[in-house]
């Protein structure tokens, strides 16, 4: 780790500036978790804040899964009414054609 690195030369890094220009960078959907880690008291190691932001980082991705796999299912539901509704409008279709040239 660069922090690491300007230790070795005499240069060191605080914690709490590793902390504030990790959670700098961050998107704004992290915002709660940004909220979350500046407000501890004191602030958290580095290591735990990069271990908060994992955590926050697979739950985003799991919900993010699971509102596909429901919107995928939403799409599955829809789909046989729709070929129903197609197949049976085209069914009469054919019907009142057939009534007609007899």
């Amino acid at each position: 780790m660069v922090a690491d690195q300007l230790s070795n030369v005499s240069a060191p890094v605080s914690n709490h500036r590793l902390v504030l220009r990790l959670i700098a960078g961050l998107p704004p959907s992290y915002r709660s978790l940004v909220s979350q880690i500046q407000h501890k008291d004191p602030l958290s190691l580095f290591s735990t804040a990069c271990s908060m932001l994992r955590l926050e980082e697979t739950t985003m991705a799991d919900s993010a899964a699971l509102e596909a796999n429901a919107a995928m299912a939403a799409v599955d539901d829809v789909a046989p009414n729709e070929n129903y509704h197609n197949n049976n409008a085209h069914n009469n279709n054919n019907n009142a054609r057939n009534h007609r040239n007899n």
